[in-house]
């Protein structure tokens, strides 16, 4: 159970994200447990999400099918021998970025992108934002 989650880091991550979702750029961002469920029927946990499509915005079942679809990479990816978890997936769509932020929970952040070039850029908002949690959470 997560209890260091508070509604000011999350009004922090939300004034970061302002300048990508005024271009419409950002199209999620979500802190989320990578522990795959083990139960059928049960759900991956998430802590936070946040969807710029206003359609969907508050639609469980996609937030759950999308993170879904992160921890099916992050299992596959797990099962190869590197030391290097998953951090970044490119589709015809959307970029990912993908970053732990304590143990088993990870953020993530995606944008509406069709060239894979904004890798870079993703991992260094998402380092910025773990560095602003660990300033608040960690002695």
């Amino acid at each position: 159970m997560v209890t260091f989650l508070n509604i000011e880091f999350l009004f922090i991550v939300l004034f970061l994200m302002n300048d990508i979702t005024s271009n419409n750029l950002l199209y999620s961002f979500s802190i989320f447990d990578s522990t795959p469920p083990t139960g059928e029927g049960s759900a991956p946990e998430i802590y936070y999400y946040f969807c710029n499509d206003p359609a969907i915005k508050n639609d469980k079942i996609y937030q759950l099918n999308q993170i879904g679809y992160i921890l099916a990479f992050m299992t596959f990816c797990r099962q190869f021998s590197t030391d290097l978890p998953l951090d970044y997936i490119f589709t015809k769509n959307h970029e990912y970025s993908l970053l732990e932020l304590s143990g088993s929970i990870w953020m993530a952040v995606v944008i509406n992108s069709k060239k894979p070039e904004n890798r870079a850029l993703l991992h260094s908002i998402l380092l910025h934002l773990r560095n602003i949690f660990s300033s608040y959470f960690f002695p």
